[in-house]
């Protein structure tokens, strides 16, 4: 009796539920995946029962197989308006410092002597 054989005899298969031979490369597992989470998702299937917990089972494969969640990229917060960091805030502080004639925050000016020492 092999690992594969053991998996059926408790009921559940991973490689089974996406479809996939015994030993599967970790991008056919990825690939398996994709298709059947389109096929079962419930956006798709808005109001299915049925299709809402076969894709569940399909998650449960799938992080079964590769160890790991899969979940959509995080996205990458914008800088607050307000934020010293801020292009635009960056341009202005520049900006100001050229017409009030100072080195400001981000002039690229580099201090040298007496100037260098009392900063």
């Amino acid at each position: 009796m092999d690992g594969h054989d053991r998996l059926d005899a408790l009921g559940w298969d991973p490689y089974r539920v996406l479809g996939l031979d015994w030993g599967a490369t970790k991008a056919q597992v990825r690939k398996a995946y994709r298709r059947l989470a389109k096929l079962y998702h419930p956006d798709v299937n808005a109001g299915d029962a049925e299709k809402a917990e076969r894709f569940k089972e399909v998650q449960r494969a799938y992080e079964a197989l590769t160890g790991e969640k899969h979940s959509p990229p995080a996205r990458r917060p914008r800088p607050h308006p307000l934020n010293d960091e801020h292009p635009f805030l960056r341009y202005m502080y520049a900006y100001l410092a050229k017409q009030q004639g100072e080195g400001g925050r981000d002039s690229g000016q580099v201090r040298q002597g007496k100037e260098a020492s009392q900063t």
